[in-house]
C-alpha cells in the first residue's frame, strides 16, 4: 500500500478470491483485478478478471488457524468459475517469453 500511496507504483495486481475486500490506498494506480467481487471497487479497475472462490467453486487447500496446517477442502458449490491460478496461468502465457539481460 505504501508504495501505491507513494506513487512509487506503475501497476498494482490485485488478488482477493475470498472476501469481498477491495484496495485501500489514497492515489490512482492501473489495477489488475483478480477478484469474486468486481463490481465492489471504488473505481473500477483497468483490467477485471472474476475469479470463483476456493473452496466453494473450485477445490483448494486452505490453512486451519486452529491446528496451524493445511488441509483440502472440496468445492461446496462447483462452478466453471476460473480458478486465480488458472487466471495467472492464462496471464503468463500470453506475455512475450522472457529473454535475458
Amino acid at each position: 500500500m505504501r508504495l501505491v500511496d507513494n506513487g512509487e507504483a506503475d501497476c498494482a495486481l490485485w488478488i482477493v478470491a475470498t472476501s469481498t475486500a477491495t484496495p485501500e490506498w489514497k492515489q490512482s494506480v492501473p489495477t489488475i483485478a483478480l477478484t469474486c467481487a468486481p463490481d465492489r471497487f471504488r473505481s473500477p479497475p483497468d483490467v477485471a478478471i472474476a475469479v470463483g472462490s476456493p473452496g466453494v467453486d473450485h477445490d483448494a487447500v486452505e490453512h486451519l488457524a486452529t491446528a496451524g496446517t493445511l488441509t483440502a477442502v472440496r468445492a461446496r458449490k462447483r462452478s466453471n468459475a476460473l480458478s486465480v491460478a488458472d487466471a495467472i496461468g492464462k496471464i503468463a502465457a500470453a506475455l512475450p517469453a522472457a529473454r535475458p539481460c
